[in-house]
């Protein structure tokens, strides 16, 4: 309904785990969008002791599955979600705060088309009271492209980073995603291993696996050309590891990669 069919088996299960975790980030980012109408959410489940198919985020050997990387971006306490409103003709950013503080952020939105143009639809600054949600702006529909899809960031008040997230208007099958080259390389950071992602096209989903157990600091994310996102990596049950072992069991995956 959404996606275009996968080519082979690693790429159904990948598309599987990307399904998962778009439709529970939909659900939960709608129903905190409505306070003070829903004032929380929950999802079924965390966490599996079968290695079977299952609603779990985490995985049977506790290994995150792609749903638990997007449960830590749309849990964000401050967080900005896009809402098409129902009249059909538009699209709201709306702000979630979930602290007991006044939330100020700048919003700012860009059109990004399939190719990698982008520009900017809307900036500014808004307020979101403690415990609440407000719109920060509305997007026309007929000022989109059939090829463009919204890609939005949020900063506090001394323009620290607080999220990211994009929104596709049509459905992802809709869209010719040009085929992206996903480069990446391994740093260090503080000891800490540090992957780092770049990609010349738009890519969506970008997912970086290995297979030395262990988290990384983000996962699924959307790159745009001329950016750099750096994934942290924190090994599990106290192992060490080199950036060689990394690298030989490392895979990134990505949506146009599925057909």
């Amino acid at each position: 309904r959404y996606f275009r069919f996968p080519s082979n088996f690693d790429q159904m299960v990948f598309l599987s785990q990307v399904q998962q975790g778009l439709a529970i980030k939909t659900a939960i980012e709608f129903w905190r969008s409505t306070k003070p109408r829903c004032m929380g959410t929950l999802y079924w489940q965390i966490n599996d002791t079968y290695p079977v198919a299952s609603w779990a985020s985490l995985d049977y050997g506790g290994q995150w599955k792609i749903l638990q990387y997007m449960a830590k971006r749309f849990f964000r306490p401050v967080n900005v979600v896009a809402v098409p409103e129902k009249d059909g003709a538009s699209i709201v950013l709306r702000g979630i705060n979930d602290t007991a503080a006044k939330a100020e952020v700048t919003l700012d939105v860009q059109a990004v088309d399939v190719g990698g143009r982008a520009r900017v639809v809307f900036t500014g600054k808004g307020n979101v009271s403690p415990d609440a949600a407000s719109d920060l702006a509305h997007i026309a529909l007929e000022d989109l492209q059939p090829s463009e899809f919204l890609f939005f960031s949020w900063r506090d008040k001394t323009g620290k980073l607080l999220g990211e997230n994009d929104y596709f208007p049509q459905a992802y099958k809709a869209y010719d995603l040009v085929p992206a080259k996903v480069s990446s390389r391994w740093e260090s950071a503080d000891g800490q291993p540090v992957l780092v992602l770049k990609a010349d096209k738009p890519a969506v989903f970008v997912t970086a696996t290995t297979d030395v157990p262990g988290y990384f600091s983000d996962n699924a994310v959307t790159l745009l050309p001329g950016r750099e996102t750096r994934l942290g990596f924190t090994p599990r049950h106290g192992l060490k590891v080199t950036q060689k072992a990394l690298a030989a069991g490392l895979k990134v995956r990505h949506l146009r990669q599925t057909y």
